[in-house]
Order: C-alpha cells, then structure tokens, then sequence
C-alpha cells in the first residue's frame, strides 16, 4: 500500500473476484469477472486510476464499478 489510505482487499469468490475497502470491510463488496479483473489491473499499473476525473473517483461504488468495467471491457 505504500502507506496510503486508499486500500482494496481483493479476494477470488467462486468464478469472480471480490473487492472491498479494507477500512469498511462491512460495506459495499464489488465482484468483478476474471477477464475484468485482469484488464483492471492492467490499467491500473499503467497509471489509469490517475487519469480519472474527480467526479468519476468520487462516485458511488456501483457507478464506480460499471464506469470501471466500460473501460476495461
């Protein structure tokens, strides 16, 4: 993490993989396909997260996963 505050948990649950805030683990759990996560992290390492909007980041964690997944897919 780096020691920054904006941690994900990331778990594999049946076929897809879960994601959840590692400071609300009790709150929204997303689940995402392989092929998805795959891609996801991809982006991520190129530095995708970064490029986004601050009303994108800023999201609900639903709008935030289908933005997520429309990039990717």
């Amino acid at each position: 993490t780096g020691g920054g505050s904006e941690c994900v948990e990331v778990a594999r649950v049946a076929a897809t993989v879960g994601v959840r805030d590692s400071k609300n683990p009790n709150g929204v759990k997303l689940t995402f396909s392989a092929g998805v996560t795959r891609s996801l992290a991809r982006k991520i390492k190129t530095g995708f997260c970064q490029r986004l909007s601050k009303r994108q980041r800023a999201a609900t964690p639903i709008e935030f996963r289908d933005l997520l997944i429309s990039m990717v897919s």
